[in-house]
């Protein structure tokens, strides 16, 4: 249970500021990609969970639990293969990467979308100095994609 909701969201405020400095630095470090998106994972799940936990001890305002936040949305292809740890990197095969549906989330949606999913790959805007743009995450029929 969460009696001070206020420690928890300076805790979120915190996060983000860090990570915001973090896709500043990212550009200019010698960090290698493993490290990079460790960090992407780390502020996603991290604040998913505090956030979910804020959401389930009533300590959010209706308001922002109402909000939807848009997401690209992408249909699980039907084949016999699984995704494993060993083909993940091979998303594509596995959603109907062509065709884009668009939806929303609620922030409870979201967290627990971040927290169950199997696939975690960043994207990025090659024209852009390779700025980071978003995230796909999946659930067992869907790959969602949030874009920052």
């Amino acid at each position: 249970m969460i009696w001070n909701s206020h420690i928890w969201k300076a805790e979120l405020i915190k996060e983000l500021r860090n990570f915001k400095k973090y896709l500043k630095q990212i550009k200019f470090s010698k960090y290698d990609t493993e490290h990079f998106v460790m960090g992407l994972e780390k502020f996603h799940f991290l604040c998913s969970f505090i956030i979910r936990k804020l959401v389930e001890n009533g300590k959010l305002s209706d308001e922002l639990l109402s909000k939807n936040y848009k997401c690209g949305k992408y249909q699980r292809i039907q084949n016999e293969k699984k995704i494993d740890l060993l083909n993940l990197i091979d998303y594509g095969e596995f959603y109907d990467l062509m065709n884009c549906l668009n939806s929303s989330l609620t922030i409870k949606q979201m967290c627990n979308s971040f927290i169950h999913s199997f696939i975690f790959f960043p994207t990025f805007d090659e024209e852009n100095g390779m700025e980071y743009t978003g995230v796909f995450i999946n659930s067992e029929v869907w790959l969602s994609l949030f874009e920052i």
